[in-house]
């Protein structure tokens, strides 16, 4: 059936014709029996294969030893196996099944509250910073100026000291001089250097209590207390008797860096604080020991899921399943 038809080129033409009878099987192993191939044993393909990658042993050797090298472990880490095995292992549950997911439901709450108080805590507390530096505006500053002249001008002829007359008409002249400066001068001045108080109400001698004592005969003068209880009514604005009180604190250094350092000064005062002094402390404070506290209920909350277990759980049997040698 069938069969190939062979013939050779004939006169170097490189053309095929028909055969004049099929070619079968038979007829290919009669012709293919006179060919001349190499002979080629099973031991020159096995030094071959040994030589070519000059190595000592065969791929395939090496490859059926890896094989063999870790089935080793896999047949160690599946030594015991448990055999007929019928009935399965009952475990008794000794507490009710309500109260232990209450348990869990409790802790589980706990942890997330407490969880996210240790992350919002610490921000919150930076927050009071910004807060507690923010001040809002109590007069003009112009017209607070302009009512410290006319108590001091007013003072300097009720005042029997000599030596505070003189610095009560030299602090007044001071703030005169800048009061009188024409309104574009004026803007230019306070606006660019904003000169403390704290240097034009100071005494000529740094020394003395002169300047501290006239402080207070100012405040008793604008309060009407002591000698000054009768003195004549004055045109002052609203708030100036707690406003002159709170720049006299920030002279002395009680207030914030803030207040001390920027509000006190010729064109900016009188300001307060948006908050008071002591909220930035005592938030840090609160802040501070809510997040303590959360963080030990974490602990806690974590030692308390440490369930105690019966001593037989500890009792390993692991070694009962060597072979015996």
């Amino acid at each position: 059936m069938g069969g190939f038809v062979f013939s050779p080129p004939v006169d170097g033409l490189d053309t095929l014709e028909p055969a004049p009878c099929p070619l079968i099987a038979d007829d290919l192993a009669e012709y293919f029996k006179f060919l001349d191939f190499p002979e080629t044993t099973e031991g020159d393909i096995k030094d071959k294969i040994r030589r070519s990658p000059g190595k000592k042993s065969a791929q395939l050797e090496i490859l059926t030893l890896a094989v063999a090298i870790c089935g080793v472990p896999t047949y160690v880490v599946y030594w015991y196996k448990p055999k007929d095995v019928t009935v399965p292992i009952s475990a008794s549950i000794k507490s009710n099944k309500r109260e232990q997911s209450l348990d869990v439901l409790a802790e589980a709450t706990i942890w997330h509250v407490c969880t996210i108080l240790t992350i919002t805590l610490p921000p919150l507390g930076l927050l009071g910073i910004p807060l507690s530096q923010s001040t809002w505006r109590q007069g003009n500053p112009w017209d607070f100026l302009s009512a410290t002249i006319r108590v001091l001008r007013e003072l300097c002829w009720q005042l029997e000291s000599p030596q505070e007359k003189m610095e009560a008409n030299l602090i007044r002249g001071r703030l005169d001089d800048f009061y009188n400066i024409n309104l574009f001068q004026r803007y230019r001045a306070y606006t660019s250097t904003q000169i403390p108080y704290r240097n034009l109400l100071r005494s000529l001698d740094e020394a003395s209590t002169l300047e501290c004592d006239l402080r207070q005969r100012i405040l008793d003068f604008v309060d009407k207390k002591g000698t000054f209880q009768n003195r004549p009514d004055l045109d002052l604005p609203p708030g100036y008797s707690s406003n002159l009180h709170r720049l006299f604190r920030l002279i002395d250094g009680h207030g914030s860096k803030k207040m001390v350092e920027e509000v006190a000064r010729l064109g900016v005062f009188p300001r307060r604080s948006l908050l008071p002094t002591a909220f930035n402390t005592w938030l840090v404070y609160i802040t501070m020991g809510l997040y303590c506290v959360a963080r030990l209920v974490l602990v806690a909350v974590g030692l308390s899921s440490l369930r105690a277990m019966p001593q037989a759980v500890y009792k390993s049997t692991w070694a009962d399943y060597f072979p015996a040698i």
